[in-house]
Formats: structure tokens, sequence, C-alpha cells
């Protein structure tokens, strides 16, 4: 059954320093006591932000079967970011969250 709501997230890492903050906002919103889907789109400002983010998503186990990344290959506009999920998500929740 799908979820009425989900959470979108629009995010542009330009700074290493950035990413504990993102750490942090997907523990929180996986560690809720009821799931609901996480749709995060993430642009990167360089290959090496890039592959640190994503390692250190998957070495800190931020994975949950509510989490949802879409990596964008080019720098992003954060409310680019949201049309494009919503373009994605439309028609499977009726509310969405922002974070």
């Amino acid at each position: 059954m799908q979820s009425s709501f989900c959470i979108a997230i629009a995010s542009h890492i330009s700074n290493i320093n950035r990413i504990p903050y993102l750490q942090e906002c997907l523990r929180s919103l996986i560690s809720q006591s009821s799931p609901i889907p996480i749709y995060l789109s993430i642009s990167f400002a360089t290959t090496e932000i890039r592959e640190e983010t994503l390692n250190l998503i998957h070495a800190d186990a931020i994975q949950s079967e509510y989490l949802n990344i879409r990596v964008r290959e080019q720098k992003t506009a954060q409310m680019r970011h949201y049309l494009l999920i919503h373009e994605e998500i439309h028609q499977l929740h009726q509310w969405v969250m922002f974070c």
C-alpha cells in the first residue's frame, strides 16, 4: 500500500563540511516511529564530494527501503530538485512534506 505522505529533500552539496548535516537529517527521518517514503534529490560541486557523500551515507547505514536517492549529474537549483521529485511521485502520494 502506498503512503499518502512522503518527504522531499533537495540538496546541493558544495562543501564537504555539509555532509554531516545531511547524514543527521536522514538518520532522524529514517528513525521516526511511522516510516514515510523519503525522496532525496541531490547534486554535488565535485566528483570527490559526490563520492565522499555517497560513501558516508552507505557506511553510516543510512539505508532504508523508504529512502530513495536521486543523484543529479549537474548542479541543480533547489526548486528544480523539487520539480524533478514532483514529476516522479505526483501520482504516488497525496501529501508532500519538505525538509
